[in-house]
C-alpha cells in the first residue's frame, strides 16, 4: 500500500537532475526494490518474524535502532500529556459534578466542548504565537536549547515540554472532564450512596471516598483506549513543535519515501497500542472486583 503512494524512493537518491538508467537500476537493486512487490512483502514478513525490521534507506541504519532512539522523546511527551490531561480533566469534572446543571457545571462543559473541538495543530500554533513569539517566555520548538545559558538542563527540558504537553493533553483533558462528570452524577444516584447518607456520613466523605472512587474506574479503561488517538495526534504535534520523537520521524520518513522505516513505525505503534489496551483491560480486572466475579 505504501508503494502505491505517489513518489519513488529512488528519486530521493537520484534527485531532479536524474541519472543514467544503469545507476538507477543499481540503486534499486541495492535497496531491494528490483523485486516484485509480492517478493518484497514476503521477504519483509520473514524478516519481521525474526525480529528484523530492515534497514533505513536514507539513514542506512537498523530501523529498530532508529525507532528506539526516537521513542524516548515520544514516551516523555505521551506520559506528560496523559498526566496533564488526566489531572486537569478529573479536577474540573469533579468540580462540575458537585453541583450538576449549575453555572459552574455549564461553564465547565462549554470549556470541555471548546477544547475538544479545537484542532490540535491550530491550538499549538496559537500557543507558540502567544507564549513564544509575543511574550517570549517559552521556547518555540525542539527538546532542548542549543545553548543553555543560565538555565539548568532539567529546567530547559521542562520549558520545551510545556507547550506540546498542553496541546496534546488538552483533548484528553476535555474527554476525561466530561467522562468524570457523567460518571460522578451516575455514581451519586446509586443505592450505596443513599445508604451512606442514611448512616449519617458527611457529604464530603460520601462524595470523595465512595462516589469518586467508583466513578474513576471507567476512566482508566477510557484513557487506555485514547492512547491510539494520542499517538496519531503526536505525529502532528511533534511536527508543529519540532519535537524529535516518533511522530516527526514518521513525517520525515513519509516525505523521504523511506519504506522500511515507515513500515517499522506502523508495526511498532500498532503493537504498542494493542499491548497497552490489553494491559489496561487486565489492570481494570484487578481494580474492579465486580469484573473478577464475572
Amino acid at each position: 500500500m505504501i508503494q502505491l503512494a505517489p513518489g519513488d524512493a529512488v528519486f530521493m537518491f537520484v534527485g531532479e537532475s536524474g541519472a543514467s538508467p544503469e545507476f538507477e537500476a543499481e540503486i534499486r537493486k541495492r535497496l531491494g526494490l528490483d523485486k516484485s512487490v509480492l517478493e518484497q512483502l514476503i521477504l519483509y514478513i520473514k524478516g519481521v518474524l525474526t525480529g528484523d525490521l530492515g534497514k533505513s534507506f536514507v539513514m542506512n541504519e537498523s530501523v529498530s535502532k532508529i525507532i528506539w532512539d526516537r521513542a524516548i522523546p515520544t514516551i516523555i511527551l505521551m506520559l506528560s500529556s496523559i498526566g496533564f490531561g488526566t489531572f486537569f480533566g478529573i479536577i474540573i469534572g469533579v468540580y462540575a459534578a458537585t453541583k450538576p446543571y449549575s453555572l459552574r457545571d455549564n461553564i465547565s462543559m462549554i470549556v470541555a466542548l471548546f477544547l475538544y473541538s479545537l484542532p490540535n495543530f491550530w491550538l499549538g500554533q496559537m500557543l507558540i504565537i502567544v507564549f513564544s513569539v509575543n511574550w517570549g517566555i517559552l521556547p518555540v520548538s525542539g527538546m532542548e536549547s542549543m545553548i543553555l545559558g543560565e538555565k539548568n538542563f532539567m529546567l530547559d527540558r521542562l520549558t520545551h515540554l510545556l507547550l506540546p504537553t498542553i496541546t496534546l493533553g488538552s483533548t484528553l483533558g476535555a474527554f476525561v472532564m466530561r467522562f468524570v462528570r457523567a460518571s460522578m452524577i451516575e455514581a451519586l444516584g446509586q443505592d450505596y450512596i443513599i445508604t451512606a447518607k442514611s448512616k449519617g456520613l458527611s457529604d464530603r466523605k460520601i462524595f470523595f471516598k465512595h462516589a469518586l472512587k467508583n466513578a474513576l474506574l471507567p476512566v482508566i479503561t477510557y484513557i487506555g483506549l485514547r492512547l491510539g488517538y494520542m499517538l496519531s495526534g503526536a505525529v502532528v504535534i511533534e511536527s508543529v513543535f519540532g519535537w524529535p520523537g516518533l511522530g516527526l520521524l514518521m513525517l520525515d520518513a513519509l516525505f523521504e519515501r523511506d519504506y522500511p522505516l515507515i513500515m517499522g513505525l506502523f508495526i511498532v505503534i500498532s503493537l504498542s497500542v494493542t499491548i497497552i489496551t490489553f494491559v489496561v483491560d487486565i489492570l481494570y480486572t484487578y481494580l474492579d472486583p465486580r469484573i473478577r466475579l464475572k
